[in-house]
């Protein structure tokens, strides 16, 4: 048991007392020391403490840091009466509590004298204060000196006396015991440790569950966790209509900014693994949720090191795969793009690479890099032309993604089409069955070129249906070239201003025709409505032309039921008054309207 006083801070004056083990200090909830200070990290720095009192620290890639004398340091062994600054805070490491009488006792306060002789002499010499360079050589003595003092103590009084234990190599779990849970716990998802998770709308913690009402979010864990194996293996339960994945995020040191991320497969089914690459010290977790359920007993375990990235060249460029996860990587090792996804497997073809999904539910996210993003925009391929990335911006039916420019320049393409909309700095797309990545946009560059023709040609034998149809295509598909879309848009154009001249000149007479309640005269203007609506479909005229015809064709029943109805009263008058004087006449009408019957 170890003694750590807390000199700062909205805690000041309270001292911890940790056992042997690994202890986690920080401001979220679920660390075994929590500091309420917001110059402390959620998960700020690691404490391992060795059943011999010993004490190892280990910063967490904190933001504020964790400093030693004025250093600031990333790992080391904390002494006792010294102090770490987490952020703001600072904390002192008492010195173990005597023991009552004897030379055990003697040679314990002689050692923690020894030992504040030494501390000091390093501390002042991290600091750099005047002197260092015979500060560090005295504190280099000290440090033999105490050395050879502790070792003549331990073994220098008999050979019957005995040391204890060392832990591990690594502090890690012997073998065959059960590892730990690498997130601590908070797979349990208990209420008290609901602060440690910023949830999506729509999800909440009941009864040891991460639950969601429906649609589609993310749960976010606080801080991060040590990365210690080449890869993570994860398990979970899962109920209800509910598909789950993780999201793993990862670095190095002390930066923030994730390095990578990468998703696993399904939960729920049996443990999954997600690789990690070499360079990665600590992770992230988040959890992606779609549909109505919950997640329970999440767990989190160091695997194997046979789950790996699998690395390639293809046609020069250097890929990183693994399940539905894809790294494209620049001549100078560069970001390119980055997707991580779900459900697909990849496969290099000329070209590029392809991604066909195992079932439903298959989703992506695609991210560029920096450079790809300097050489072109990122734009979501939709209905009437492409949409620049932004917040807020979606496409419910959208084949796919273009994204940079020149050499850098990537084409995405979705079969059949999905719903896209922004996310972070990048697009989600979502219900995938299979899609395309082209770096070779040769294919492309001539199918937009086809289709620009075909406008052309359309213009000049004023077919209107092709010329709207061709440009709807290029302008969806294929918007690679500035100048074959402004030469779209600009016919495209033309040819609708003409459409509504020609409505507007009809409507004059449809409201003469209306006016004047001829059933002949409306049903004249019949087929050059039904000729604008065919040879525009899709747009605003067209939809005016049918609606308008709807009105005609109304009209023109009710004018003609009123003029037989009138014209039915009319004849009944005449027969009434030839009836009374000329009855023979009327006769010989009824008979011949009976014979027309």
């Amino acid at each position: 048991m170890v003694r750590i006083e807390i000199l700062s801070g909205p805690e000041a004056g309270t001292v911890a007392e940790l056992a042997p083990g690994r202890h986690v200090v920080g401001r979220a909830a679920g660390t075994t020391l929590r500091l309420n200070s917001e110059t402390v990290s959620g998960r700020h720095a690691e404490l391992q403490v060795g059943a011999d009192g010993v004490v190892r620290f280990h910063d967490l890639g904190s933001t504020n840091g964790t400093w030693s004398a004025g250093v600031r340091v990333q790992e080391g062994e904390w002494f006792a009466g010294s102090e770490l600054r987490l952020g703001s805070v600072r904390l002192r490491l008492l010195e173990p509590q005597a023991a009552a009488g004897g030379a055990a006792a003697g040679a314990e306060a002689g050692g923690s004298e020894e030992g504040a002789v030494h501390r000091r002499a390093l501390e002042e010499a991290m600091a750099g204060r005047g002197g260092g360079a015979w500060k560090l050589a005295l504190a280099g003595l000290l440090v033999l000196g105490a050395g050879a003092a502790y070792w003549f103590f331990l073994h220098g009084r008999g050979g019957d006396q005995e040391t204890a234990s060392s832990a591990p190599a690594g502090g890690g779990p012997e073998a065959g015991a059960p590892q730990q849970d690498w997130i601590e716990d908070h797979g349990r998802f208990r209420v008290e440790d609901a602060g440690a998770w910023s949830l999506a709308p729509g999800m909440s913690f009941a009864e040891g569950s991460l639950r969601s009402d429906g649609g589609r979010g993310r749960a976010v864990l606080a801080g991060t966790f040590p990365a210690a194996a080449a890869s993570l293996e994860l398990s979970a339960e899962r109920s209800g209509e509910l598909d789950a994945w993780a999201e793993i995020e990862w670095g190095g040191g002390a930066q923030e900014a994730a390095a990578g991320r990468i998703a696993s497969e399904a939960l729920g089914a049996g443990p999954v693994s997600v690789p990690l690459p070499a360079g990665a010290e600590w992770f992230r977790l988040a959890l992606v949720l779609a549909g109505q359920g919950s997640l329970s007993a999440l767990r989190v375990q160091g695997g194997g090191p046979d789950v790996t990235l699998a690395e390639s060249v293809h046609e020069g460029h250097a890929l990183a795969q693994y399940r539905g996860n894809l790294v494209l990587s620049q001549r100078d090792g560069g970001l390119h793009l980055r997707i991580v996804g779900a459900g697909l497997t990849w496969t290099p073809v000329a070209g590029g690479v392809d991604a066909s999904a195992a079932g439903a539910g298959a989703w992506l996210r695609v991210e560029a890099g920096a450079a790809t993003l300097d050489s072109g925009p990122f734009l979501l391929l939709s209905e009437g032309g492409a949409l620049a990335l932004a917040a807020g911006v979606r496409a419910d039916a959208s084949p796919g993604l273009l994204i940079g420019g020149e050499a850098r320049r990537l084409l995405l393409r979705c079969e059949p089409q999905v719903r896209a909309e922004a996310q972070g700095e990048g697009a989600l797309l979502t219900d995938v069955s299979s899609l395309h990545l082209r770096w070779d946009l040769t294919q492309a560059y001539s199918e937009a070129a086809r289709l620009s023709r075909e406008i052309e040609n359309a213009a000049l034998a004023g077919d209107g249906r092709s010329l709207l149809a061709a440009s709807a295509q290029l302008l969806r598909d294929w918007p690679l070239e500035e100048q074959q879309m402004e030469r779209a848009l600009r016919l495209r154009g033309e040819l609708l201003a003409q459409g509504r001249r020609q409505l507007n000149a009809l409507q004059v007479s449809v409201r003469e025709a209306l006016f004047l309640g001829s059933a002949a005269g409306m049903e004249r203007l019949h087929p050059p409505l039904q000729a604008l609506a065919d040879g525009l479909p899709g747009t605003d005229v067209a939809r005016e032309a049918e609606e308008t015809l709807r009105l005609l064709s109304d009209s023109a029943r009710e004018a003609r039921r009123e003029s037989d109805a009138r014209d039915s009263a009319y004849r009944a008058r005449l027969l009434g008054a030839l009836q009374r004087n000329y009855p023979l006449l009327a006769a010989w009408i009824r008979q011949g309207e009976q014979e027309q019957s």
